[in-house]
């Protein structure tokens, strides 16, 4: 929403796609805003050996593909959008 009100205010027409595609990509990042649910499981799983030698079940969380996979995606979808934000692309 943000995007498309500065877009606005600079005077850049709405229907360009690099504007649609930046967007896009923000409420996927959105979408995948699941880091922080995981990062209070894992929190809590941890409060269980504070000191200690890792649990069988924290090992276990850390081996899981989500956690793996959500924050590189994260992290390559919010490059895309600087991307598209500074070299403005005329697709």
């Amino acid at each position: 929403m943000f995007g498309y009100l500065a877009a606005d205010r600079i005077g850049f027409d709405l229907d360009v796609t690099w504007l649609l595609l930046g967007q896009i990509l923000f409420y996927a990042i959105v979408a995948l805003a699941v880091l922080r649910p995981a990062a209070n499981r894992l929190y809590r799983l941890t409060q269980e050996a504070p000191d200690g030698p890792l649990t069988g079940e924290i090992e276990a969380h850390m081996k899981r593909l989500g956690p793996m996979l959500v924050g590189p995606v994260t992290t390559v979808l919010f490059i895309a959008i600087v991307y598209l934000m500074v070299s403005k692309p005329n697709w």
